[in-house]
């Protein structure tokens, strides 16, 4: 079974590590495996949906989404401040209905 990804199960100090000790953590045994399952599944994929607000990590997914020529839908329930490279995405939305619409019409 898999429980996801943390930097803690590496480190519990993993909040203070310099530059150099998260560039090692990159390719420690865990991070490699974690790594893995995220990536296969993006690979696997045909669809992302970016759920507003997110992070860094989420942001990336989605721009490599795009970028292999998957669809990525934005779903922005409450107001964002507005991002001009959001453009690059094929549909934004407040209502997870609209997106699913849009999903199922290929």
């Amino acid at each position: 079974m898999n429980y996801g990804f943390s930097w803690s199960n590496i480190d519990p100090n993993w909040k203070n590590w310099t530059t150099q000790q998260y560039r090692e953590a990159l390719n420690h045994p865990i991070a490699q495996k974690g790594f893995e399952l995220d990536f296969n599944a993006m690979k696997w994929a045909d669809v992302c949906v970016m759920v507003l607000p997110c992070g860094r990590s989420a942001n990336t997914e989605a721009g490599w989404m795009k970028g292999a020529g998957k669809r990525v839908m934005v779903y922005s329930p409450k107001e964002q401040e507005p991002e001009l490279m959001y453009k690059i995405y094929d549909f934004i939305s407040d209502s997870m209905f609209r997106i699913n619409d849009k999903i199922n019409r290929v």
